[in-house]
Order: C-alpha cells, then structure tokens, then sequence
C-alpha cells in the first residue's frame, strides 16, 4: 500500500475539521487553545541553564556550591535570601 492511496482519504476528513475549526465561535477557541499551548516562551530556558551550569561550577566547597544554588534560585525568581 502507498501514501497516494490514502491520501484522498485523509484529505477529505480533514476537510470538515478544518471547516469546523475556522467558523465563528469555534474559531475563537481555536485560537485561544493555539495561543494558550503553543505560545513563544518568555524565558530562553538555553541560556538560564548555562548560567547556572556557570554559577554551581565556579564553587569550591559543598557550602559554596549551596549559597551559588540559593543565589541563583533567588536571583531568577525574585526571592530575597534568608
């Protein structure tokens, strides 16, 4: 069996879904399920990982990799230190 013979298949009930999707109401809540689940990330998970991967391996001691951590945690999600 081939792609080209399920293809006609595949196109014609996406179609109504499609349709579906695009009409009205129901197109306000595709773009809200669109926007809620695939929106642009407000951090850069890339660069904070190699930041912190930076902070923990400048410590020397176990004590010193401890204050690293919580100062970094505190620094990223606005926490003051204890």
């Amino acid at each position: 069996m081939t792609a080209a013979r399920f293809l006609p298949s595949s196109v014609s009930s996406s179609a109504p879904a499609s349709c579906f999707c695009f009409l009205g109401k129901n197109r306000r809540k595709c773009k809200v399920l669109l926007y809620k689940h695939f929106y642009r990330h407000k951090y850069d998970y890339r660069q904070e990982w190699l930041k912190f991967s930076s902070c923990i391996s400048s410590a020397k001691s176990f004590e010193a990799m401890q204050a690293a951590i919580l100062a970094f945690y505190c620094e990223t999600f606005a926490r003051p230190a204890r």
